[in-house]
């Protein structure tokens, strides 16, 4: 799953470099044509396709690794249970 989202994200991230390359290559006509709006307009939108691919990525990953923390923490209480409780047997 997670490779999915990585493999989401890249090409996404390829397209902003190139969308913000190509407009700083490109500055002096943008100006020329007065069409510093619209370039602003297509570099954001590019940028929250980016993000959304991103933030999903990043949400996968916290929420793995909150059951990873929840597991752990079950496999601690199980074993210090196991701890308390053969020790008071054997008392």
């Amino acid at each position: 799953r997670a490779r999915s989202l990585q493999a989401l994200a890249e090409p996404t991230e390829d397209r902003a470099s190139q969308h913000r390359v190509e407009s700083l290559e490109g500055a002096s006509t943008i100006r020329a044509f007065r069409a510093e709006g619209m370039f602003i307009d297509g570099n954001m939108a590019v940028l929250e396709r980016n993000l959304r691919s991103y933030y999903l990525n990043v949400a996968s990953n916290r929420w793995l690794a909150l059951r990873l923390e929840a597991l752990g923490a079950i496999i601690v209480l199980l074993a210090s249970l196991l701890a308390v409780l053969s020790d008071s047997v054997s008392a």
